[in-house]
């Protein structure tokens, strides 16, 4: 539709300060909206991540039936300190907890832990519309069904409704046409924009 526009990504966990670093658009998933300071938000659905482990590794160490045990899998994260990692979870009564891991393969790039997970490298949190597909066909395994990771919101931040060229204005609606989509599939809705 808009050929013209041309799409320069950057993959990071970190986050990007918009103005300093001349990025015209991020686009975050945080479990809350407030640390997002004076840049206008944009939000596009949410997705609750799913704890998931391939096949081959389950067979290699077993699947975890507790909280105990789903701490002696391999795993992986996006980032450690002190190459330690930490999965919040909240169980069916509501209850929450911290399982501490220490990750044996660590990426800031969410395709690359899907690509490992598939491999067996090791356990991890992934968005759920990633990872649906191999769900159903059985490339992957949702450990501790009952154990939910937060949920995050998905949304897009910008630094400024004034002065956005037309090829980030196009770019905003692809991402308020396209995103929510994928959280209707899911049984979610999506929000509009807030400040």
């Amino acid at each position: 539709r808009h050929p013209l526009v041309r799409v320069e990504m950057l993959v990071s966990n970190r986050v990007v300060d918009l103005v300093e670093e001349g990025v015209d658009v991020a686009l975050r998933v945080r479990t809350t909206l407030d640390d997002s300071g004076s840049l206008v938000i944009k939000r596009l659905g949410d997705d609750a991540p799913v704890l998931v482990a391939s096949p081959a590794l389950l067979a290699r160490q077993g699947t975890p039936a507790t909280l105990e045990e789903l701490g002696r899998l391999e795993s992986m994260a996006m980032s450690t300190t002190d190459g330690r990692a930490s999965m919040r979870l909240t169980g069916p009564d509501g209850r929450e907890t911290t399982v501490q891991h220490t990750p044996r393969y660590v990426a800031d790039d969410l395709l690359t832990l899907h690509v490992a997970a598939l491999a067996g490298t090791g356990m991890c949190w992934l968005p759920s519309y990633m990872c649906e597909d191999d769900l159903r066909q059985g490339r992957l395994v949702r450990l501790l069904p009952d154990w939910q990771p937060p949920r995050g919101i998905v949304h897009a931040v910008f630094p400024s409704r004034r002065g956005l060229t037309p090829a980030v204005r196009r770019f905003l609606d692809f991402l308020g046409e396209q995103v929510p989509t994928h959280s209707r599939l899911l049984g979610r809705d999506a929000a509009d924009s807030v400040t």
